[in-house]
């Protein structure tokens, strides 16, 4: 048993309330991305984007639109993005990928 302490703000980790309310305080986020779908898994956010290698150059300007939604979303909701967890990644055969690099 831990011992109490006054909590000013947030739930406590491992709190039977904890996934309840996250889940609320993110149900506005699905009006934040204009292109990407996303996945969410606990805190981590995974958004994507499928497009044809011709139209790459646009998808990225996209993404990057997405993102900087979610980094406004971010702020104006008081969190604070780990930008050294952040990757891009870009899938695809060797016959697309392989001239991009």
């Amino acid at each position: 048993m831990s011992s109490r302490t006054l909590v000013s703000e947030g739930v406590p980790q491992g709190s039977v309330l904890g996934p309840l309310l996250f889940t609320l305080y993110l149900s506005d986020f699905r009006n934040v991305l204009k292109h990407c779908k996303y996945n969410f898994y606990a805190d981590d956010l995974q958004a994507y984007l499928h497009c044809k290698p011709r139209e790459l150059s646009d998808a990225i300007l996209k993404v990057n639109e997405d993102i900087n939604a979610v980094i406004n979303w971010s702020f104006a909701n008081g969190r604070i993005l780990n930008s050294d967890k952040t990757q891009a990644i870009i899938f695809g055969t060797s016959r697309y990928v392989t001239p991009l690099t």
